[in-house]
């Protein structure tokens, strides 16, 4: 996968500032990528605030001007080094401290739990106008197809320490193809009006989104060319809603049908991802 980082922070970081530069078409000097997308960068993630004087802070982008080179420093200002123009997928990603709070705590209208298979379907809305009411069910993927009847949405598969991340229109088909491995697939209720289109642009931010802080099974981004304004919309905030409900399941999963299913997050430094995962209800 193209920008794939190994440090989250180092792959937040460059996203924010493609945004700025690619879509709202600004120049950004150091010291704002130090005081301004720096801790924005960190907040995102869960990280401790530092000071803008913390020599922290200028010896990470220091690192960030040398080799392998992320970033290079001119008479202009900050500059990014890598593919990122033609990038869409990175550009229109929410925030993930957006995922992170909106999945604190949503409203559960329904909750189904099925001996048949191993499921258990939820319908439940975020405390988020924007946001669709979703449709999830979680269990092995081939159990899954009465649940997933007549939706079209995004799944996620933990398989072998890695997550695949797909989306289908007819999950009641797609999903034996990954047999027993166990799977979250989620649905906005009125998941009939989704057109293919939205699907694989909802798809291919959630690779990107997720590519940031997990290790990903996806041998690709998904699609590469960028869909139209309302479908680029839509999909965002699929990616929102699902993501949301996918870490809400998470911290909720004590008896449900995932059997110690996690995110296989990035191995990275102290503290992680732990700081991602908790979230105080002030935040």
């Amino acid at each position: 996968m193209a920008l794939n980082y190994r440090s989250p922070l180092t792959a937040v970081l460059l996203r924010r500032l493609a945004w700025e530069h690619h879509v709202a078409n600004r120049e950004f000097t150091y010291e704002e990528v130090r005081d301004t997308h720096l801790p924005a960068a960190r907040r995102e993630l869960g990280l401790p605030t530092i000071e803008t004087t913390d020599p922290a802070g200028n010896s990470y982008l220091r690192g960030l001007l040398r080799s392998p080179r992320r970033l290079k420093l001119d008479e202009q200002g900050v500059r990014l080094i890598g593919a990122w123009e033609q990038e869409w997928r990175h550009h229109y990603l929410p925030s993930h401290d957006d995922v992170r709070r909106l999945s604190l705590n949503p409203v559960v209208m329904e909750s189904t739990v099925t001996d048949a298979g191993g499921c258990s379907a939820w319908r439940f809305l975020f405390r988020d106008p924007a946001l669709p009411q979703l449709h999830v069910v979680v269990g092995p993927a081939s159990a899954m197809a009465d649940a997933c009847q007549g939706h079209r949405g995004v799944y996620f598969v933990h398989e072998a320490g890695q997550l695949y991340i797909g989306q289908s229109s007819q999950p009641e088909k797609r999903l034996v193809a990954h047999g027993v491995h166990q799977t979250v697939f989620v649905a906005p209720e009125e998941s009939g009006r989704l057109d293919q289109e939205e699907l694989m642009a909802a798809e291919a931010l959630l690779i990107s989104l997720w590519g940031e802080v997990a290790a990903l099974e996806n041998a690709s981004g998904g699609r590469l060319d960028q869909p139209g304004a309302r479908s680029r919309q839509q999909a965002v905030l699929i990616t929102k809603a699902a993501s949301a409900a996918l870490l809400w399941l998470m911290r909720e999963q004590a008896g449900l049908a995932l059997h110690g299913w996690t995110i296989p997050f990035r191995k990275w430094r102290e503290g992680w991802p732990a700081c991602y995962l908790k979230l105080d209800a002030d935040q």
